[in-house]
Formats: structure tokens, C-alpha cells, sequence
């Protein structure tokens, strides 16, 4: 059996995995129509890394496409 691509907001934030204390990446565990994907976030320096993920551990268990419209 192939893999399923997902597109778009679709899904629920499960899990943020971030170490940025030593990197400037941050990787999301979203489940889809009970499939887990993993994608990746990379910024441009540690401190942006540790607020984005913060705040994006502050909304796990919320639709992507409801953290999508969030004014930050």
C-alpha cells in the first residue's frame, strides 16, 4: 500500500517536538483520518523557533485549519 499524501489545513495538531535550545526546527505531529504525518518547520533563528513552538503547544488537540487563522 502507497503513501497517503495530505494537502492543506487538514488534520489535528497532536504533538510539537522542538529542541530549540540547539536547533531552529520544529517538527508536528498532525493526525488525519486516523493517519499520522509529520512535517517540519524550520526558522531563521532559535528564538522565533521557541516562541512559534510554544504557541503551537498551546493548541495541540485544535484543527490545523483553526490554528491556521490565529492573528499572530
Amino acid at each position: 500500500m502507497g503513501a497517503k499524501p495530505a494537502a492543506g489545513e487538514v488534520g489535528v495538531l497532536k504533538y510539537v517536538l522542538a529542541n530549540d535550545r540547539v536547533s531552529n526546527q520544529c517538527y508536528l505531529v498532525i493526525e488525519f483520518e486516523h493517519e499520522h504525518y509529520v512535517g517540519r518547520l524550520t526558522f531563521d533563528t532559535l528564538s522565533t523557533c521557541a516562541q512559534i513552538s510554544n504557541l503551537l503547544r498551546s493548541h495541540v488537540g485544535r484543527r490545523i485549519d483553526q490554528i491556521g487563522e490565529l492573528d499572530i
